[in-house]
């Protein structure tokens, strides 16, 4: 009986292993990785968890974390906010403050929201996704703001300089005041979350 249940166990672990093998051999591929945090409430820290994977999704209930592509595209997110990483080049939105600064290496980043996308040209903006209502704020360079039915052939440009709001119900995008209300590093924001609720750029 002993010896039975020693190759029960035996069979169990290499069961185990085996799975785990695959498992670490099949991960979806690493797109970037987690480069600071400041007072995040809500992620997994798990293990690995600074390693960026394809269809990752990352919810923060507060706080602001700081991500670099392998395409060199600087994020920041400010919670509370839910977006799914699908790749290095593609992130959606569902809610939450969104800032980027995307290189040469990095054009064509695309910032996915529901009804709607944002196609980055070698810039810094930020998006703004509160439900129906998007913001977009372009400090640097341009970006291309399309809505869903309209066809990325047809998008609305947007400069450094101006803003735009997409009503994804309405099925419009209309010039807004450009605002500085995006968190754009993570690190300076440590001892304001100390006093604040949510911090605004300098």
């Amino acid at each position: 009986r002993r010896g039975a249940s020693f190759r029960w166990i035996s069979a169990a672990a290499l069961l185990l292993v085996g799975a785990a093998v695959v498992w670490w051999m099949t991960r979806p591929p690493a797109i970037g990785h987690i480069t600071a945090d400041a007072n995040c409430v809500g992620i997994n820290r798990v293990l690995d968890w600074k390693t960026i994977r394809a269809g990752r999704r990352l919810t923060l209930e507060r706080g602001v974390l700081e991500i670099e592509t392998d395409r060199g595209v600087r994020i920041v997110l400010e919670g509370p906010c839910d977006c799914t990483f699908q790749t290095a080049q593609r992130v959606h939105m569902s809610s939450g403050r969104l800032f980027a600064d995307v290189g040469e290496a990095g054009r064509g980043f695309t910032v996915a929201v529901s009804g709607g996308e944002i196609v980055d040209f070698g810039t810094q903006f930020g998006v703004d996704v509160q439900d129906a209502a998007i913001e977009v704020h372009v400090f640097e360079g341009r970006v291309n703001a399309a809505l869903e039915g309209n066809g990325v052939d047809n998008p609305s440009e947007v400069r450094a300089g101006s803003a735009v709001a997409i009503d994804t119900n309405a099925k419009a995008i209309t010039a807004i005041d450009l605002k500085h209300k995006f968190a754009q590093q993570a690190t300076p924001y440590v001892e304001h979350f100390s006093k604040y609720s949510s911090p605004l750029a300098g």
